[in-house]
């Protein structure tokens, strides 16, 4: 037979040590969740980012031979030559319109 001591200490640690098992269990899945979708997260923007710089890459490399040709036809006008020959003269006003 119990005594009457025992069940009220039963009856109070019962419920805490469920609680305190609940708590434990509840925090582990909910850290191993949080670990995984911030994983996955990293892994997806990684991804992306690699993507997107060989997509400028790409962009960058194929717009070169094009600025390139412009600032040639820009270089070439005689107005321009005419300013950089004679910085002080008329043509310094053509050369700034």
């Amino acid at each position: 037979m119990r005594s009457l001591r025992a069940l009220p200490a039963l009856e109070l640690k019962l419920p805490l040590l469920i609680t305190a098992l609940l708590v434990l269990v509840i925090g582990g899945l909910t850290w191993t969740a949080y670990s995984e979708v911030r994983s996955t997260t990293l892994a997806s923007a990684d991804a992306h980012l690699e993507q997107v710089t060989r997509q400028l890459d790409g962009v960058l490399k194929a717009g070169v031979p094009q600025r390139f040709a412009e600032v040639r036809h820009v270089a070439a006008a005689a107005a321009l030559q005419r300013l950089l020959q004679y910085p002080s003269t008329p043509a310094h006003a053509a050369g700034l319109r």
